[in-house]
């Protein structure tokens, strides 16, 4: 059997006009033998509702109760009518009636399901009122939500010849646990009483509504709320009224719902009474063009409000049929929506994640670089543990990745091609394209490349091009200036073509992201070599002071002021973590000092003082590397014929780099340097200032690029037999941006501590590669801390000139 043979079998066997025979009237009840009256809820025209207590059932209620009234008057017949109608109506959507009776003052009460929440009208108030600090919750999403539970119990109702008559924001309750409930049933009546009589007329007057209260409800011929009243309900003709008019009603929710604004807007009741007749009211989509109204939402609505209610759905069941349906077919991008959303939260947890990662990372280096191979295990174990949080941190950033991205691809699995979940992929991949640039991990940026075109081509095109500009100033103005891009050719990074920029002041010059060699040049000023590295999107500001020609001593190279990259080399040996410091200007040697300049030294340092000039001479490096006997014996009047031969049957050539002296005959010989050349001061380089010289500043790992090949500088490797002392600059592909050589290979360098180094007077740093060590000595971050005293056969110095400040005018 169906439903509908169902419910009429029952109105047949069970008959529920108030009328019917069937009816009796309600009995009188000692109200407080059966409830406790509690505080009052609310009062209205057709009674007043109070909290209660249900002595007998032991629960809580609302009890509604209508002053005393004559047994024939029309509101104590509403009143009766609004209890018998609603008890009819079984539906999670309609509060249930428990009980009907006369109290003992002969007042009508009933009552019913005690509900806790707030009014749809309280919600939208709040939601058109931010000061109200309503729910955020009440998304649009929601607000159908409770529409379509709304529209279920009307058309439950209209399913039994029940309609509503008044259905408005004020009469739906929402509960807190989403119930929703159609209230306020006074107004309802039967499909089949469509009469008014005319004690009913002369009761209520003409039955308009007053102007004092345009949208409340008015009993009488014309019953409703204005605001919401279907048009054939202003004529007063019952015979009119159907459950089309219902329908009216929750269109109108529905567009106040989607636009949070009402339809017709008037500042009387016959204003609002004539643009309803005319239908005078804007689409939610124009009324509300933020709110991204759907279409098909719309199209529901409009339909629902139809002037003529033979274009309107026949009854509620009809209206929650289509919104159903739409919902069906929205559900899937719902879910998606919700995806999204959540994907965009653990976007955050990534980025949060994957900077703890890199600080750890941070911390684990610069342990890792401050400890010796003789260092206790206590030390040692400190290091290893950050090493452990590290990677462990590393673990937690890729699982917050891969939890993102699933999230983003679940919500495509939902609706593919989801526009939102594909911009929310493109947004992690690019997060993750940047820690792997600041990684040089080639292989993720290539895949999130990728990917990033594939879920949305064009969005981040011109970040992935990632074109800069640089800007040029300098002392003098109007200096010649260069650039040339770095290319990558047999392994190295070397110049291409020269491009003319034009002369300084130059602003904004367009560029493409890379490595580049900027040359600036004056006439009567030593041209300086800048390499730059301009990073993705960088407006790169570059102003140089250039140094007088006659101020720089010979073969010494001008390095410009400015921030440099230092460390970040996990494969360095003893290699600090990565810091970002600014150098100011200095010059530096470009090659190791050779052999002919430091007997030059040794010959004026026997002229005033044999004892210290013999002090310097090279030495045998004894046990424990510290001094053993000398190489060769001071020459008679400190003079030298190139080349000699040492104790060990060894050749020493001018051309070759000194070696086999400690870090205090190269400060010694720094120092007499100074003397010969007043007014200049020439010392060893700190470790910042080698490290720059060697490595420019594209973060390359050796003074040529980033792949090591022994061919590349003279090292263990560089030829089938063990390579002795080479010449000084030998090797052409050993050289550094600046134009400074033999960096990776020939002779290590002594150099200083840094000034904030916790270096002590016992210990000094050894930077540099040379002809007896291997690869990871060629890296450029690459140090060893060794004793003052300690002596090698590939151990030299070159020097470093402190610049004038310069004269600006």
């Amino acid at each position: 059997m169906s439903d509908d043979q169902q419910s009429q079998e029952e109105r047949n066997e069970f008959p529920e006009s108030p009328g019917a025979d069937a009816l009796i009237e309600p009995q009188q009840l000692d109200l407080g033998s059966r409830y406790l009256r509690r505080r009052e809820l609310g009062s209205g025209g057709m009674g007043t509702v109070v909290k209660g207590w249900d002595r007998t059932l032991g629960r809580q209620v609302a009890i509604k109760t209508m002053p005393a009234e004559a047994p024939g008057s029309i509101r104590r017949k509403r009143f009766l009518s609004e209890a018998r109608i609603t008890s009819q109506l079984t539906h999670p959507g309609i509060p249930p009636i428990h009980d009907l009776f006369c109290d003992e003052d002969n007042s009508l009460c009933y009552s019913m399901k005690l509900i806790r929440g707030q009014s749809l009208g309280e919600i939208l108030a709040g939601l058109r009122d931010p000061s109200l600090k309503s729910d955020d919750s009440f998304n649009l999403q929601r607000l159908i939500e409770i529409f379509r539970k709304a529209c279920q119990a009307a058309a439950y109702a209209h399913t039994r010849g029940v309609i509503h008559r008044d259905l408005k924001p004020d009469n739906i309750m929402v509960g807190g646990f989403g119930e929703v409930l159609v209230m306020d049933w006074g107004l309802a009546r039967m499909l089949d009483d469509r009469t008014t009589t005319n004690e009913e007329q002369a009761e209520t007057g003409a039955g308009i509504p007053t102007l004092a209260d345009p949208i409340a409800t008015q009993d009488g011929a014309i019953v409703g709320s204005p605001a919401y009243m279907a048009p054939e309900c202003q004529e007063g003709d019952p015979s009119l009224v159907s459950a089309r008019s219902d329908v009216y009603s929750l269109g109108v929710l529905l567009y106040e719902l989607l636009t949070l604004q009402r339809p017709f807007e008037a500042d009387n009741l016959p204003r609002l009474l004539y643009l309803k007749a005319t239908h005078s009211f804007r689409h939610p989509s124009e009324r509300s063009p933020e709110r991204e109204i759907p279409q098909e939402l719309e199209r529901i609505c409009l339909k629902a409000m139809a002037i003529e209610p033979e274009q309107r759905y026949a009854d509620a069941g009809d209206l929650t049929v289509e919104l159903e349906q739409y919902l069906e077919g929205v559900r899937p991008r719902l879910e998606a929506d919700l995806l999204v959303r959540r994907g965009h939260t653990q976007m955050l947890e990534f980025g949060s994640r994957a900077q703890q990662a890199d600080e750890a990372e941070l911390r684990a280096m610069a342990l890792r670089s401050e400890l010796n191979s003789w260092d206790p295990l206590e030390l040692k174990r400190l290091s290893w543990e950050a090493e452990r949080h590290a990677a462990d941190a590393m673990a937690a950033a890729d699982e917050a990745f891969s939890i993102c991205e699933a999230s983003f691809e679940a919500a495509l699995s939902h609706v593919r091609g989801h526009h939102p979940a594909r911009l929310g992929l493109a947004d992690l991949y690019w997060l993750r394209f940047l820690q792997a640039e600041a990684n040089s991990d080639k292989r993720w940026m290539k895949r999130c490349h990728e990917r990033i075109e594939r879920y949305a081509p064009g969005r981040y095109r011109d970040r992935l091009i990632g074109n800069g500009s640089i800007s040029v100033m300098s002392t003098p103005l109007g200096a010649d200036v260069t650039l040339q891009p770095i290319v990558l050719r047999d392994g190295r990074r070397v110049p291409d073509k020269e491009i003319q920029l034009g002369q300084t002041l130059l602003q904004h010059q367009q560029v493409a992201m890379g490595s580049y060699l900027l040359k600036v040049a004056a006439e009567g000023y030593a041209p300086a070599q800048l390499p730059l590295l301009v990073e993705r999107l960088q407006d790169l500001m570059i102003d140089v002071d250039l140094v007088p020609s006659e101020q720089l001593h010979q073969n010494f190279l001008h390095i410009p002021a400015g921030p440099i990259r230092l460390g970040g080399d996990p494969a360095a040996l003893s290699g600090h973590a990565e810091s970002f410091i600014d150098l100011p200007d200095y010059a530096i040697s470009r090659y190791p000092v050779t052999t002919a300049e430091y007997l030059r030294f040794l010959a004026a340092l026997w002229k005033r003082d044999e004892a210290a000039a013999r002090s310097h001479l090279p030495r045998a490096r004894g046990q424990g590397g510290e001094p053993g006997p000398v190489l060769f014996e001071l020459a008679e009047k400190g003079d030298y014929e190139l080349p000699l031969r040492d104790a060990h049957g060894r050749t020493w050539h001018g051309e070759q780099a000194i070696v086999s002296i400690s870090i205090r005959s190269a400060r010694a010989y720094a120092d007499w340097l100074t003397e010969q050349h007043p007014g200049n001061r020439f010392r060893l380089p700190t470790e910042s200032e080698w490290e720059k010289a060697a490595r420019g500043t594209d973060r390359r790992l050796f003074p040529w690029g980033d792949r090591f090949d022994a061919n590349f500088c003279v090292m263990a490797e560089s030829s089938a037999e063990a390579p002795g002392l080479p010449a000084v600059g030998s090797v052409p592909g050993d050289c550094s941006p600046y134009g400074v050589r033999d960096l990776a290979g020939g002779v290590r360098d002594w150099v200083n501590w840094d000034q904030e180094a916790s270096g002590n007077d016992n210990e000094a740093v050894l930077r540099g590669g040379s002809y007896g060590t291997v690869e990871v000595y060629s890296r450029c971050c690459s140090r060893s801390v060794v004793s003052t005293s300690y002596l090698g056969s590939h151990v030299g110095f070159r020097l470093v000139q402190e610049l004038k400040e310069p004269i600006t005018s």
